[in-house]
């Protein structure tokens, strides 16, 4: 589980981005292009790296019509190194889901090698209807197994609870953020900020949704418990920690359109090495009265470090 204080942290910087949010948004003011270029370039030199550490605290809160508020705490933590055709990464990912019924933690470590995933469970809750491995086993193995076991919706209420990366450049993301002049709808800069030492340049920019979903980063505006836990969708035959039977998969989640998006980020740039220490990201998606779509708000920390450090990452 998450603990208290990167909780608070979190639920803090949503109060903070939602102001800073309704500031930019407001601002009728054209993106400045030097700007908007000191960030790009910051961007493109960290993902050119050889390696780096990634650690990412979220939450997310939905609100739905039909199933009320539900909340997802998750943390990552890699190191990633890059290889042939991607990333090779190894660290430890951990979900908190906390639903009407109740409250479910996952934890897992996770190795990613030449674009095989490796998976071992640390923590599952009670009451999943599938036997899970308890050693190390493939991403892919792991969802026939469940799917053997429990069925289609068994594997996926799973792969959406504790989303499993399949490649490097997943874990990374929020670093893919389409910026140009022409994705960029409002940009500022901050007061400087300090991490570990570092004088930060701060830069505080909205982004155009469409963009945005046709990227590499698309997956930043999926709440991750909207399609399963979050949307009702549970896996048949799962039950509560009390041992009551929950609901069965309902309707379909209805896709929402780019207008239905807010983006906003604050980018942290080292003063003395160009490279992207620390992002900030705020996700708003409006919902439907009739809990076809639900309204949701993603909020991402995410800090990079140890650029350029040799790593080792080799297959369990």
């Amino acid at each position: 589980m998450m603990n208290t204080g990167v909780s608070k942290m979190i639920a803090g910087v949503i109060v903070v981005g939602v102001l800073a949010l309704g500031t930019s948004l407001a601002a009728a003011q054209e993106a400045d292009l030097a700007q908007v270029e000191a960030v790009t370039t910051a961007f493109d030199a960290t993902r050119a790296v050889n390696s780096l550490h990634m650690t990412s605290q979220s939450l997310t809160e939905i609100t739905n019509a039909n199933t009320g508020m539900l909340t997802m705490q998750s943390t990552l933590d890699f190191d990633l190194v890059r290889a042939e055709e991607d990333w090779n990464a190894a660290g430890t990912l951990t979900t908190t889901s906390s639903l009407p019924f109740g409250e479910f933690s996952l934890s897992a470590e996770l190795i990613l090698v030449d674009r095989v995933s490796y998976v071992r469970f640390t923590e599952l809750p009670e009451g999943i209807p599938v036997e899970l491995p308890q050693g190390w086993v493939t991403a892919d193995e792991l969802t026939q197994q469940a799917e053997n076991a429990g069925g289609q919706a068994a594997g996926g209420g799973l792969a959406n609870a504790l989303p499993i990366a399949t490649t490097g450049a997943s874990l990374l993301r929020a670093l893919n953020l389409p910026l140009s002049s022409e994705t960029v709808t409002a940009i500022s800069t901050l007061p400087d900020d300090d991490i570990d030492g570092q004088v930060m340049r701060v830069y505080q920019l909205s982004i155009d949704p469409a963009a945005v979903l046709e990227s590499d980063a698309a997956g930043l505006l999926s709440a991750p418990i909207g399609a399963g836990f979050g949307g009702g969708n549970l896996p048949e035959g799962f039950t509560s920690p009390d041992g009551v039977q929950l609901p069965t998969p309902s309707a379909d989640i209805a896709t929402p359109s780019p207008e239905d998006f807010q983006v906003t980020l604050a980018a942290y740039v080292g003063a003395d090495d160009g490279f992207v220490h620390r992002i900030y990201l705020l996700v708003n998606t409006a919902g439907n009265a009739d809990g076809s779509s639900p309204a949701a708000t993603i909020t991402t920390i995410s800090d990079y470090s140890n650029f350029n450090t040799p790593v080792e990452i080799v297959a369990p």
